[in-house]
């Protein structure tokens, strides 16, 4: 079942992102890089917020459920007029190929196309991530562009593709 995030949700939301970043991430960042984007992300105080406040620019989280487990959470906004943007998915790691993926996917993409009348849909994945890229290239999604990712610092030089598709 898909549904919008609640407060009690929050601390599944931040065993599954925090879980998720450090599995999906490990080959591709340092520890230490991993561990401050999760900090400044996936902490309760944010998540909180996150699942309690929403703009145009930010939908807050959804879940999808089976037998009434979380097994993995969406996030996003709208970007500019007719252009939705997926911000966050993850899955427990324990739950993946399975389809719940694109389950969240299509679910978020139908509401985005039903409240804002997207068009299209944008989402950043880290380059060299296998195992999001194979998704989303499998979801329709075709890359777009590279740039710098928002959390590197100075010194560093992770790089984000941004992916696009027509919906």
């Amino acid at each position: 079942m898909f549904r919008k995030a609640a407060k009690e949700d929050v601390p599944v939301l931040e065993k599954i992102l925090t879980e998720a970043w450090r599995q999906t991430y490990q080959k591709l960042y340092t520890t230490a890089y991993i561990e401050r984007v999760i900090e400044e992300f996936y902490n309760p105080t944010r998540l909180i917020d996150e699942v309690t406040h929403f703009s145009k620019d930010w939908s807050g989280y959804y879940v999808y459920e089976v037998e009434d487990k979380i097994v993995g959470c969406i996030a996003g906004g709208i970007e500019a007029e007719g252009v939705g943007s997926v911000y966050v998915l993850y899955l427990d790691p324990t739950e993946k190929r399975k389809g719940y993926g694109s389950q969240l996917l299509n679910h978020f993409t139908m509401m985005q196309k039903k409240t804002e009348g997207i068009g299209t849909q944008t989402v950043s994945v880290a380059e060299n991530n296998q195992m999001g890229l194979p998704f989303y290239y499998k979801m329709g999604f075709i890359e777009k562009m590279k740039q710098k990712s928002r959390s590197s610092l100075e010194n560093e030089d992770y790089q984000t593709l941004i992916l696009t598709r027509e919906v």
